[in-house]
């Protein structure tokens, strides 16, 4: 019976202890502490919040090894990142514990975190904050988490384009950004990001952007400062087709952008009211040589539904491949200083009046220079009214083909009677020369003809040359992938060297006959040829004396 009363008193003992325990964990949890974040719910761009963690022990029991851990708003600059302190912990994202050791009954305090908060208006910036203690006299831990969330909902930023309500298709059309600020905080790291529509084609800006990237760095913006980006490009489109521009500004902080301003401008194509069009030797798309005389028709038609009155042309050329002393301007007047020719309706009455419907053009005659730049092009710019039309001459590369013989200071040793001797073999060294002036050529092949009684020796300078020989015609063919064009002053050249042995049964006057080098040019895709005139046995006796 003792023993009976004995376990039902240990029992009795275990579950009100364990009772208690259960008591004094649940009195813990609900209002012990008060614990709460104290921050304003708007704020402006880039203001300094301070978040004050105010903290009071209701209870009667002292809350030992307290520490409160607080994690700054993802988009913020903390006091650390101005200051540099070493105090932050990185865990994912900044963090600062402070350890607040006991926190008697009664006994309440307050601590203040600082950070300015970046993003766009109407984004929510999340602070966060965590106390953790342990009760005295127990040991367990408890935790308590609160948030707050603060609203941006001022951005104190310019950030607008400048766009024309509508734009020519194809036409190159300058458009703006601008940025200002008006906050007391130095922004650093911005960048501008375009987003452009379809049809759109860059062509340059001021700045320059990143290369192959649509982005562009403003290393430092302070308050009352602002700047201008200026973008040059074309638009392709239907009339009327809207198409619209976007762009960010944001801010890269810890590798990761930042959104802070975003817009979008719509634009429209704009229904043409002047058309232009140009020919060149009555061709749209026609290809020239270089010192060639070109014909240029200038054609113009009125789209729109109203009369012009008093239109003024203007045709720019370009310098450096126009011959400006040959230049016949016909009814209009050439301004040599300016390199323009221009027509006003006193030069050409359908300049006066152009009717809705009606067509007009004018003409004039450029020559294109005898020694033009590499890649030469005769690029022309049309300005009629507020209508522009640029158009481009493609020009063909030039080359020359030369063709020696030499008998006794050959590359190679001769051998064998000069003159010829019937039936005794003599050798003689040819030397082909191929010069290329403006652009790259491809699939270049040279070709010409040896005496009857003439073949290869085999010696061929540079060994590395594809050169072919056909016994039964006497056809010799030096072939190459590819050759530089030059620079104009500069004319990349390649020479081929190979020996002709020749035992002649009779009279022989042509050591080699004329040859021809064709290729293709890689900038016209036109074929291009040289000749060069055969070499006579007449002809080298002629020097040698």
């Amino acid at each position: 019976m003792k023993k009976v009363v004995l376990i039902v008193l240990i029992i009795t003992i275990l579950t009100v202890g364990i009772g208690w325990f259960y008591y004094q964990r649940n009195v813990f949890s609900q209002d012990v502490l008060r614990f709460e974040i104290i921050a304003p719910e708007n704020v402006d761009l880039a203001e300094e919040v301070e978040y004050m963690i105010r903290y009071k022990n209701n209870g009667d029991i002292r809350l030992e090894e307290a520490t409160i851990i607080f994690e700054y708003p993802k988009n913020s600059i903390t006091e650390e990142d101005e200051n540099d302190n070493s105090n932050i912990i990185r865990r994912g994202e900044y963090r600062r514990e402070i350890d607040l050791g006991d926190i008697d009954p009664g006994e309440e305090g307050n601590i203040i975190f600082s950070a300015r908060l970046f993003g766009k208006e109407g984004s929510v910036n999340t602070a966060s904050a965590w106390i953790s203690y342990r009760p005295k006299n127990l040991n367990v831990r408890y935790e308590m988490e609160r948030e707050h969330t603060a609203v941006i909902d001022n951005v104190p930023i310019t950030f607008d384009f400048e766009i024309p309500s509508n734009v020519e298709p194809e036409k190159e059309t300058f458009f703006r950004l601008r940025y200002f600020s008006n906050i007391e905080y130095p922004l650093t790291n911005l960048e501008i990001r375009m987003d452009y529509p379809s049809g759109f084609t860059f062509i340059d800006s001021i700045p320059e952007k990143r290369k192959e990237e649509e982005q562009w760095i403003i290393p430092v913006l302070n308050r009352a400062e602002g700047g201008v980006l200026e973008i040059n490009g074309s638009l392709e489109g239907e009339p009327r087709e809207p198409k619209v521009f976007s762009a960010t500004l944001g801010m890269w902080k810890d590798s990761v952008f930042i959104p802070i301003k975003e817009i979008s401008r719509g634009t429209s194509i704009a229904i043409p009211s002047l058309f232009i069009s140009v020919q060149a030797n009555d061709s749209p798309e026609y290809i020239a040589d270089v010192g060639e005389l070109i014909y240029y028709e200038i054609f113009f038609k009125n789209l729109g539904n109203e009369t012009m009155e008093d239109l003024f042309l203007m045709i720019q050329l370009d310098k450096d491949i126009i011959d400006f002393d040959d230049i016949e301007p016909l009814n209009g007047r050439f301004q040599k200083e300016a390199g323009s020719i221009i027509w006003n309706h006193a030069l050409e009455p359908q300049l006066r009046l152009l009717a809705s419907g009606e067509e007009g053009s004018v003409s004039f005659w450029a020559k294109i220079k005898d020694d033009v730049p590499r890649n030469p092009e005769a690029k022309m710019t049309i300005i009629l009214d507020r209508a522009r039309e640029d158009f481009v001459t493609k020009i063909n590369t030039e080359m020359r083909l030369t063709t020696e013989v030499k008998i006794e200071d050959g590359h190679f040793e001769s051998s064998g009677p000069f003159p010829f001797q019937v039936g005794v073999p003599s050798n003689y060294t040819v030397m082909l020369e191929a010069e290329n002036f403006y652009t790259d050529v491809r699939d270049v092949n040279l070709k010409a003809t040896l005496p009857e009684g003439a073949k290869l020796t085999g010696e061929m300078y540079p060994e590395e040359e594809s050169l072919s020989f056909d016994s039964e015609t006497g056809e010799v063919v030096w072939s190459m992938e590819s050759l530089s064009g030059g620079t104009g002053v500069l004319k990349p050249k390649k020479q081929l060297f190979f020996e002709v042995m020749i035992t002649p049964d009779g009279d022989v006057e042509e050591l080699i006959s004329e040859a021809v080098i064709t290729s293709e040019d890689v900038r016209t895709e036109q074929e291009i040829t040289a000749v060069s005139e055969a070499v006579l046995l007449s002809n080298i006796i002629e020097e040698d004396e």
